[in-house]
């Protein structure tokens, strides 16, 4: 495991009304693969909204690759991709044009690995459509095509293989183990399923 690690954090606090969901939670992850673990309720999508700065901790340190989330707010959140699944407020938005608000919000955004995962995971018939057209699977592979092509240093997320058919899991695997070889990113995830990769990944455990 490399020495340096990607994202450290120090003491967060948050809590929903009286639900303190975490208090002091610490953890310092490296490059590579760290899997959410836990029962349904125990923060896990929390979890990953605070990491990327889509959600305000109640008090704590949040740090990617030197960059602060209270000192460069909107920098760190450039540092980190985060899709909430549950939002509806893609509903409306046509595929295509998803794929190119990205390059507004990530500045290492890769054209060339968009349309590569475009390909692998068979998503050229769906661009034209708005989201609420789109199956559950679908959704989830335009979320993993984005988050192939964002090329920042850390990648979120949530349940993303819902309904997700098995070539396109191949796919997703292949190019998931070629971005880990460069080892400048970490990929979290919270997810049920097990994932068939060189990698052995960090194992983050919620209660």
């Amino acid at each position: 495991m490399p020495h340096k690690p990607l994202l450290t954090v120090n003491k967060l606090s948050f809590h929903y009304s009286e639900n303190k969901l975490f208090t002091d939670w610490s953890a310092t992850i490296y490059p590579g693969i760290a899997l959410i673990h836990g029962e349904d309720g125990c923060g896990k999508t929390t979890l990953l909204k605070l990491l990327t700065g889509r959600l305000p901790m109640s008090t704590g340190e949040l740090c990617i690759a030197g960059i602060d989330s209270k000192q460069q707010e909107v920098s760190y959140r450039k540092q980190a991709f985060w899709v909430d699944a549950q939002s509806q407020k893609f509903e409306s938005i046509r595929v295509d044009t998803f794929f190119s608000s990205l390059r507004e919000n990530y500045e290492h955004f890769s054209q060339e690995n968009l349309q590569h995962a475009v390909d692998g995971l068979s998503l050229t018939p769906h661009l034209e459509k708005q989201f609420f057209m789109l199956s559950t699977g679908t959704r989830r592979k335009v979320w993993l095509a984005a988050a192939l092509s964002a090329e920042c240093p850390v990648i979120a997320l949530d349940d993303p293989f819902a309904g997700i058919d098995k070539l396109s899991m191949q796919f997703f695997s292949k190019a998931l183990e070629q971005r880990l070889e460069k080892q400048h990113q970490v990929w979290i995830i919270a997810t049920y399923i097990k994932l068939e990769t060189v990698c052995q990944p960090q194992i983050i455990q919620l209660t």
